[in-house]
C-alpha cells in the first residue's frame, strides 16, 4: 500500500496527504483523516455529516464553526447560523436525511419549528471583505441588471429583518478585477438586462428580486435602493402560490420559477410584477423525464432550457410551445436533451452558445461550451462539448454572463472569464480566470 510517508497510519483529526496516510477506514478529507460516513447518526456526537468532494464524512468540531466564508473547507458554505455547510437550492441538494434550510443542508434537529436553522443570526455572516452577508438566500435566488451601475453594492434587507447582500452583475473594479463584493447571489435576468436592448412589458424600472424559499415571497428593489446601506424594505413584495427553489425570467419579463419538487416549471406574467400583490400562474408543465430539474435558462431565441442532478440531462422547450401553456400543470415533452452530458447550471451568451458546468468525474465539476450549432433540431445531441476548461471547479455553482460578454461563475469564489478566453476550442483547455475573488 502506498503512503506519502513512512510514520504510522494517523488516527482521527491528525493531517494526511492520501487516505492511506489514515488509519483504515478513515478517508484524508480537508487535509486530515476523517470518518467516513452516510448519516450523521454514523458520526460521534457532535460531528456532522457532510459531503465534501470525494465523499461523505464526519465533520471535526474545529472545522464546523465560521465566521468568514474562508473559514469553510470547498464545498462546504459559511450558513447563517456561523456552521460550514453544504449548500442547497431543495431537499434533493442534501445527503437523504438531511433538509435544505436557508439555503444550507441540516439535520432535523438542527431546524426550528418555523423552517429556519435554529442559530440563523439576522447580523449576517461576513466575507473576507469585511462587508455583512447573508447566506440565507440561494445562490440564483438573487437577480440583478447588468445594467447598474459598475461596481456599486449594497446591503438589503427583507421585511423580516434578514440582510442580503447584492452587487452589479458587471461589477468591476478601477484596476480591472473583479470588484469586491460581487455575490454568488448575483445572476442575470431579462428584466434586468441593458435597458436600452432588452424589451421590458412597461415602462417600470428594473428590479432586483430576491427569493425567499420558506415564506414564498419574492422581493423587488429599484436600484435607487441599491445605492444605499440604509436596509429599506423592498418596493415590490409579491406573494407566489407555489413553492419554487429557483428563477429566471424571459425576453418579455415573465418570470419562471423552478417548483419545489423538481418535477416541472411554472410562469408568472410580467404585467403582474410592477405592484405588491399575489401573482397567479399563467403557465405550467411537468416535465416527462427525471424529474430532477433545479435551474433555468433562456437562450436568445426565447427557448427555456432546464437542467439539474443526477442524470437530468439538458432540455430545450421550444418558444412555440411555451406560449401555448395553460395555468393547469400538464406534462410536457422536451423538444431536445442532451445524453452526452449532464449540466448542472447553465447560461447562454449573446451568439446562444450555452456554457455549462458538466461533471465527469472525480467530485468536481468542469466548465464547458455547446456551440450554438450544436444545439439546433430535435431529438438529443450526441457530440461532446465544444469546450471545457480546467482546473474543475466545485460542485455547487451558479452562471451569469456580464453586459460585456464576461462570464462570472460562482464556485467556492468567484471567477471571471474574459470573451477571448469562452471562445477557445479543445477538451481540457488549461486556463486561469482574469479574475477571482474569494467568498
Amino acid at each position: 500500500m502506498c503512503s506519502s510517508s513512512d510514520d504510522a497510519p494517523k488516527t482521527v483529526a491528525e493531517g494526511c496527504q492520501i487516505n492511506s496516510d489514515c488509519n483504515n477506514p478513515l478517508s484524508c478529507t480537508f487535509g486530515r483523516c476523517h470518518t467516513s460516513c452516510a448519516a450523521t447518526r454514523d458520526c460521534p456526537s457532535p460531528q456532522r455529516c457532510v459531503h465534501a468532494t470525494l465523499g461523505n464524512v464526519c465533520q471535526l468540531e474545529d472545522e464546523a464553526v465560521c465566521l468568514y466564508a474562508s473559514q469553510c473547507q470547498p464545498p462546504l458554505k459559511c450558513a447563517v447560523d456561523s456552521h460550514c455547510r453544504n449548500a442547497c437550492l431543495s431537499d434533493i441538494d442534501c445527503l437523504a436525511h438531511q433538509t435544505c434550510a436557508d439555503g444550507a443542508c441540516a439535520d432535523a434537529d438542527e431546524i426550528a419549528a418555523d423552517g429556519h436553522l435554529k442559530d440563523a443570526k439576522d447580523a449576517a455572516v461576513l466575507v473576507d471583505s469585511g462587508e455583512p452577508k447573508s447566506d440565507s438566500m440561494s445562490m440564483v435566488d438573487a437577480s440583478v441588471g447588468a445594467d447598474s451601475s459598475p461596481g456599486s453594492d449594497a446591503t438589503t434587507s427583507t421585511p423580516d429583518g434578514n440582510a442580503s447582500e447584492t452587487g452589479s452583475a458587471d461589477a468591476t473594479a478601477t484596476d480591472g478585477s473583479l470588484a469586491d463584493g460581487s455575490l454568488a447571489d448575483v445572476i442575470s435576468d431579462a428584466r434586468a438586462t441593458d435597458v436600452a436592448d432588452a424589451p421590458h412589458h412597461s415602462t417600470a424600472p428594473w428590479h432586483l428580486w430576491v427569493l425567499e424559499q420558506v415564506t414564498h415571497k419574492l422581493y423587488g428593489y429599484p436600484p435607487e435602493q441599491l445605492q444605499t446601506t440604509n436596509g429599506d424594505e423592498p418596493e415590490i413584495i409579491l406573494t407566489l402560490p407555489d413553492s419554487i427553489s429557483s428563477f429566471r425570467f424571459d425576453t418579455q419579463g415573465n418570470l419562471w420559477g423552478v417548483l419545489s419538487s423538481a418535477t416541472g416549471v411554472v410562469r408568472y406574467p410580467a404585467a403582474s410584477l410592477d405592484i405588491t400583490g399575489t401573482l397567479a400562474a399563467t403557465g405550467k408543465f411537468t416535465e416527462v423525464g427525471t424529474g430532477n430539474v433545479q435551474y433555468l435558462a433562456f437562450d436568445p431565441a426565447g427557448n427555456l432550457w432546464t437542467s439539474g442532478y443526477n442524470g437530468h440531462g439538458e432540455y430545450r422547450y421550444d418558444a412555440a410551445v411555451l406560449a401555448t401553456l395553460t395555468s393547469t400543470a400538464a406534462p410536457l415533452t422536451a423538444n431536445f436533451k442532451s445524453t452526452t452530458t449532464n449540466p448542472n447550471a447553465t447560461a447562454f451568451d449573446a451568439a446562444g452558445n450555452l456554457f455549462g458546468l458538466f461533471y465527469p468525474g472525480g467530485g468536481y465539476a468542469a466548465l464547458g461550451r455547446y456551440n450554438a450549432s450544436q444545439l439546433v433540431g430535435t431529438g438529443s445531441i450526441s457530440d461532446a462539448p465544444a469546450l471545457t476548461l480546467t482546473p474543475p471547479l466545485n460542485f455547487y455553482a451558479d452562471l451569469l454572463f456580464t453586459g460585456s460578454g464576461q462570464l462570472v461563475v460562482a464556485s467556492g469564489q468567484v471567477s471571471r472569464y474574459s470573451v477571448t478566453q469562452l471562445a477557445q476550442n479543445g477538451s481540457n483547455v488549461s486556463t486561469t480566470p482574469e479574475a477571482t475573488i474569494s467568498l
